[in-house]
């Protein structure tokens, strides 16, 4: 199962491109990503605990500068504190990497907090964000790669036809039916491209369920699975019915995008590094 849903192309796009200066920048060593950093992922944390820690973190230490800059010691006060109280987390929930943090920053930060230092915490803050800048460069894309992009090795894909197979299977069948209307409208074989088409569709149906496991939203669905499915197949039912194979041709270009690509667009590289580096 797979356990966290990338934002359309960003995600796939932001993993390679932190791969590839990750890659530039040293050899990778895969060792170095903890292993108690996992517990604090979907599935083994019920919550995105350590996602969420980033984010509060982020937020935090924003406001912290910005009311720093305004000279806001009130509200200074609160959001250093809150900062201060997650940063600490960080260490708690992942020991290996004490040494990733900066705690005399820290401390200087609420010291001048509390002092009224505003110079002093924008000093204090600019060494935190140093610190998070070289952590996130050493894990995070594998951090990524390896808790949230997709994993779809272990799901099972149940057929209409009341067959099963599983998530690769599925793909490669579905590339099969998809090559053969177009290789029997180039032989003008039309019953048969007719026939590759339902099978393409009705294998199509066999992966609502599984996708809807994680695509629980409405849109997404309908997007997916819902009327825009047998609206894309349209024309290219249309082409298949009038022996018209140009058309044809451009339908199923347009089909193999807006069915097939726009998925793999999203899942399919993050899931192939995944496999290679987390095999």
């Amino acid at each position: 199962m797979w356990w966290n849903r990338p934002q359309p192309i960003g995600l796939a796009a932001a993993l390679l491109a932190a791969w590839a200066s990750t890659l530039a920048a040293a050899p990778l060593d895969l060792e170095r990503l903890p292993p108690a950093l996992g517990q604090w992922y979907k599935p083994q944390s019920e919550r995105q605990v350590w996602l969420h820690t980033m984010f509060a973190l982020r937020r935090e230490l924003q406001a912290v500068e910005a009311y720093a800059a305004e000279g806001d010691a009130q509200r200074l006060s609160k959001w250093s504190e809150k900062f201060a109280d997650h940063y600490r987390s960080i260490t708690e929930m992942v020991p290996q990497w004490q040494a990733e943090t900066d705690p005399q920053a820290l401390e200087r930060l609420e010291q001048r907090a509390r002092n009224g230092d505003f110079e002093g915490v924008l000093q204090a803050a600019d060494a935190l964000q140093r610190s998070c800048r070289g952590c996130h460069h050493d894990y995070q894309a594998l951090a990524a790669l390896r808790y949230r992009s997709p994993d779809f090795s272990r799901l099972r894909i149940q057929h209409p036809a009341g067959t099963e197979s599983d998530y690769a299977g599925a793909m490669q069948q579905l590339s099969e039916s998809l090559n053969r209307i177009k290789i029997a409208a180039e032989d003008g074989l039309w019953g048969r491209s007719e026939r590759a088409l339902n099978e393409f569709q009705t294998r199509l149906q066999g992966l609502e369920a599984t996708c809807a496991a994680c695509h629980r939203d409405h849109h997404p669905q309908q997007r997916i699975f819902g009327a825009s499915i047998p609206h894309t197949l349209a024309p290219l039912r249309e082409g298949i019915g009038k022996r018209d194979r140009p058309r044809l041709n451009r339908s199923l270009g347009s089909a193999a995008v807006e069915i097939c690509a726009r998925c793999h667009g999203v899942h399919r590289n993050p899931t192939a590094l995944r496999h290679k580096l987390f095999p």
